[in-house]
């Protein structure tokens, strides 16, 4: 008698639910700043519920191997590449999970020498064993575009680096540059 007391208790439970609702329906996950993510940047997610879905609880991993918990959180990554970030709502009566994809970009910019005399000629330029070539002198800073006539090295990397320049007269420069946004412009006078 017990045992068919406790199946047909069992089974109200199951074709009834759970008494608290339904477990939640995760609809989507928000990423705030998800286009123009560095490392370092704060990005904010937030977990959206299907229209009347509740949650006790929500339980982040953010795929770089830490974790956050609540509706909206916010955190940082500290390397670049794509992290499969995750968010599990948790209620009385089930849950449910929801992942996206965010994309760290790597800190990249160019660094670009030019000169606004003529006296030195064409210049050889040397960063990181490239050498490149400044054939036109300019009046004013040309703008940080790929200009003819600039020494340009691109997609680099943010760091310090050390560069050399020989003009075809016998002027020479050296120093280090340091690369920190998208453009770093170098005027060797």
């Amino acid at each position: 008698m017990k045992t068919k007391f406790l199946n047909v208790l069992i089974l109200a439970i199951f074709f009834y639910g759970c008494e608290k609702g339904s477990p939640p329906k995760l609809s989507s996950i928000t990423v705030q700043n998800s286009n123009n993510l560095y490392p370092g940047n704060v990005v904010q997610f937030e977990a959206n519920l299907s229209v009347g879905d509740e949650a006790d609880e929500y339980i982040w991993d953010f795929g770089d191997n830490t974790t956050g918990r609540g509706k909206s959180v916010t955190h940082q990554y500290q390397n670049s590449g794509q992290y499969g970030v995750q968010v599990k709502a948790v209620h009385s009566c089930g849950e449910d999970t929801e992942t996206t994809i965010v994309t760290v970009k790597e800190e990249k910019g160019s660094i670009y020498f030019w000169t606004n005399t003529n006296v030195y000629g064409f210049i050889y330029v040397t960063l990181l064993s490239t050498t490149r070539t400044i054939s036109t002198f300019y009046f004013q800073f040309p703008g940080c575009v790929a200009n003819q006539g600039l020494a340009s090295f691109s997609n680099l990397p943010w760091g310090t680096y050390n560069f050399t320049a020989v003009s075809y007269n016998g002027y020479t420069w050296g120093g280090t540059v340091t690369l920190t946004d998208n453009c770093e412009p170098i005027l060797l006078n």
